[in-house]
């Protein structure tokens, strides 16, 4: 990608702001597309809020959709126990409290939402000796909802917030480092966190096909597979090279 001139990236933040607000599409990349490589220049982050996410959402969709009539399109449930006891399986507590989300740290054992990749592995805020910033931080868990298939809202929400950031810091970059996060950012706000819709939109008579039958059969076995292979942090780091 290289690196960009400041004005440039102030151009193509702009026209990506422009969009948010004008036509249907919010990014240039359709919903859906996936990321394949960890952007240069950012860190690697584990979030437990964002795995525990990814996690209720392939459930709902491999195991609880195939049960109801209507599909998952439903909001505001309670989380279901089988939830949390999967979490376990991903290295993730929820509780006692309903918004508390955390995992324990490699090193010291505390309790942390978020983990930070080091040459040695993970490692909490606490046990990190490098300094980064907030922006590089919410920039590196945004890369990480992106890489897990985390979508909706929420995603959403977040790169709105880092849009902005970026936009402010397009205004007074003044090193490198902040050069190459602005060109690390602005590659990321191209994929969408947005739901892919099914063929034909929401529109009456558009086609649904509903879940399969190898989602029928194997949606149980599918969610673990991904526990293991992608939302625990130790294959997560495995996929990645430490920046």
């Amino acid at each position: 990608m290289g690196i960009w001139e400041p004005a440039l990236l102030a151009h193509v933040l702009a026209n990506a702001k422009c969009r948010m607000k004008g036509i249907r599409r919010q990014s240039e990349l359709p919903p859906g597309t996936a990321l394949r490589e960890w952007p240069l220049g950012v860190p690697l982050i584990w979030d437990a809020r964002l795995a525990l996410a990814r996690l209720w959402q392939l459930y709902r969709r491999m195991v609880q959709a195939p049960t109801l009539p209507d599909g998952f399109r439903w909001r505001s449930q309670p989380m279901p126990t089988m939830i949390r006891e999967l979490a376990w399986g991903a290295a993730i507590k929820v509780g006692p409290r309903p918004n508390r989300v955390v995992t324990v740290c490699p090193r010291c054992r505390a309790e942390a939402y978020l983990l930070r990749a080091t040459p040695d592995g993970w490692a909490c805020r606490r046990c990190d000796p490098r300094h980064w910033r907030q922006l590089e931080v919410s920039v590196g868990a945004y890369a990480m909802g992106l890489m897990i298939g985390v979508t909706g809202r929420p995603m959403v929400r977040r790169r709105q917030r880092i849009m902005n950031a970026l936009w402010s810091l397009t205004l007074r970059v003044r090193s490198i480092r902040q050069l190459a996060l602005i060109g690390a950012g602005a590659e990321l706000l191209r994929y969408s966190p947005h739901w892919r819709r099914r063929p034909g939109g929401t529109r009456a008579g558009a086609a649904d096909h509903g879940p399969g039958p190898l989602t029928r059969k194997f949606g149980s076995l599918y969610v673990q597979v991904v526990i293991e292979e992608v939302l625990h942090p130790r294959a997560f780091r495995q996929r990645f090279v430490v920046v």
